[in-house]
């Protein structure tokens, strides 16, 4: 009687070991998700639009049918009115590959370390010959 109890109790101890770690895996891939999925859109929006300013902790993408604000709080993200429950910071922006901290960009560097240990996000944009034009004073 007592062994049977030493082995039920065990088994129940392994048990919730399991569900710890598989719930902590769980966890992660659903970051990872999002965070993949955020890089994907990011991607996506940098390349359809054609201009990008930074001001302060808000990227602004601006085309001629649709403006985009991405807004880091620090402890979430707001793209125009969806919240996007992630930690991301920008470190660094970029704009025809000087390192600019606020105005036109066409580069940006996130990480998301609060999310994922040593994780990045890099996402840069083809300019195309409008904005060549505009920056040379054509």
């Amino acid at each position: 009687m007592i062994i049977t109890a030493i082995v039920v109790g065990i088994a129940f101890s392994v048990l919730s070991l399991v569900q710890r770690n598989i719930e902590k895996i769980k966890n992660n891939l659903n970051i990872t998700t999002e965070l993949s999925l955020f890089e994907q859109r990011l991607y996506t929006d940098f390349n359809e639009h054609n201009y990008i300013t930074k001001e302060n902790n808000k990227l602004m993408l601006v085309s001629d049918i649709d403006t985009l604000i991405y807004n880091f709080n620090g402890e979430f993200l707001i793209r125009n009115t969806d919240t996007i429950p992630l930690k991301l910071d920008i470190i660094s922006t970029s704009y025809f590959g000087n390192k600019v901290e606020n105005g036109n960009v066409d580069a940006v560097y996130i990480s998301a370390i609060k999310e994922i240990n040593d994780y990045g996000i890099f996402v840069s944009k083809q300019n195309d010959a409008v904005q060549l034009m505009n920056t040379d004073g054509f």
